[in-house]
């Protein structure tokens, strides 16, 4: 692989989701990637909705995952709604 685009955390203000905006950032940066050579992509996902939109809309793979219960002893005092979409941190990969 010659070059290797990142594409970093992305988030959503909470009034504005559930409009696509999520995606529409993701293919734009994906395209942006292919027409300027870049030959692979990859992403850190820390949430399952992240993670769920990373895999099943643009194909990345998980290249690597840490479950946050067994990586950090403060987890267990996170919010539980916080918890319940946040179980693991995956590093997550594909060919462009």
């Amino acid at each position: 692989m010659d070059k290797l685009a990142y594409f970093n955390i992305s988030a959503v203000d909470g009034k504005y989701q559930g409009q696509g905006l999520a995606k529409r950032m993701r293919q734009r940066a994906i395209e942006i990637a292919k027409e300027k050579g870049y030959t692979g992509c990859m992403s850190c996902a820390t949430s399952f909705y992240n993670q769920n939109m990373l895999a099943n809309h643009f194909g990345l793979e998980t290249l690597l995952e840490r479950k946050y219960a067994d990586n950090y002893r403060s987890f267990s005092r996170m919010p539980k709604n916080v918890r319940a979409i946040h179980t693991s941190a995956k590093i997550m990969g594909r060919l462009l």
